[in-house]
């Protein structure tokens, strides 16, 4: 299996990433048939590993067909024939939601693809830790951009695809941390999840 890579003359930034599988259940999806032209296209952010992960399988067993948008293409590949072997639907794509070249590059591979984009999943996200008094405003504002504005272009490429066929999804993941304090030195993801 291969992935597909973005190009973008965009900064590279470095990204924790959660190891945490959590099950989600999607209550509002259709389940999609096996003919290709009406299966529903699932595009989840962050979806190599962690909260996007489970929720790109999760995905993968309603029946759609499944793109693992990540900045780490090689994780995102191997999430991808993870869910092939077991016999879903499902591609790696580079997308590094906190360049604005890198989601328009990405969105518009698959239109190009598959034509539609019904169910977007925003899970991308970082999670810098540092004493408030001198939290580095490089990385709250590279926080900001990631976890906020990567969301809300992802949901505007989205949207746009979702008009032409007249139904569609937007899941953005939050935190609880976005409503109260969650640990010491979160500055900027609680600030960020409380935008979400």
């Amino acid at each position: 299996m291969q992935a597909i890579l973005c190009k973008s003359t965009g900064a590279k930034s470095r990204r924790k990433h959660c190891n945490t599988f959590i099950p989600i259940t999607p209550r509002s999806f259709e389940v999609s048939t096996t003919d290709e032209s009406q299966r529903k296209v699932a595009v989840v952010t962050g979806g190599a590993m962690g909260i996007g992960a489970s929720a790109a399988h999760q995905l993968a067993m309603q029946g759609h067909h499944v793109w693992i948008a990540d900045r780490d293409v090689k994780a995102a590949t191997e999430t991808a024939a993870n869910l092939q072997t077991q016999g879903y639907t499902a591609q790696a794509i580079e997308m590094d939601v906190g360049e604005a070249e890198s989601v328009a590059v990405a969105f518009e591979f698959i239109h190009q693809a598959v034509g539609r984009c019904d169910i977007l999943v925003n899970s991308a996200g970082v999670a810098t830790v540092a004493d408030f008094l001198h939290f580095p405003l490089a990385e709250f504002e590279r926080t900001m951009r990631i976890n906020v504005t990567g969301t809300l272009l992802c949901s505007q490429h989205a949207a746009k695809a979702m008009q032409a066929h007249r139904w569609g999804r937007i899941i953005n993941i939050a935190s609880v941390a976005g409503m109260r304090a969650v640990g010491s030195g979160r500055t900027a993801y609680g600030t960020s999840k409380a935008a979400v």
